[in-house]
């Protein structure tokens, strides 16, 4: 998720969210070299408008960092069943040729 200012809030279990500022996340992730990186976005209700382009914004920062591919997906994927659904149509599309 992203908070009120856009940056994006980290959570591990059983700690509070971090406020990350989205430079540094694409920072990092360009760092280690990562060659795609996809966001589920996951904001719902009135709020999702509004976080919107910082999502965006955040496709475009990793993207300028030099990660090769960014995907920032409107919606969230829940659910083990259909994060591995969504996952084997994308990969078969890559080895179909399809671009990210």
């Amino acid at each position: 998720m992203l908070d009120e200012s856009g940056r994006v809030l980290l959570e591990s279990e059983g700690v509070n969210s971090e406020a990350v500022e989205p430079q540094e996340v694409a920072s990092v992730l360009a760092g280690a070299g990562a060659p795609l990186v996809i966001f589920s976005a996951g904001d719902r209700g009135p709020r999702a408008l509004d976080t919107g382009s910082g999502w965006q914004r955040l496709g475009r920062r990793i993207s300028e960092a030099g990660v090769p591919a960014a995907l920032v997906l409107p919606y969230a994927l829940r659910g083990s069943s259909v994060v591995e659904g969504f996952l084997r149509r994308f990969y078969q599309s890559l080895v179909r040729g399809t671009d990210a």
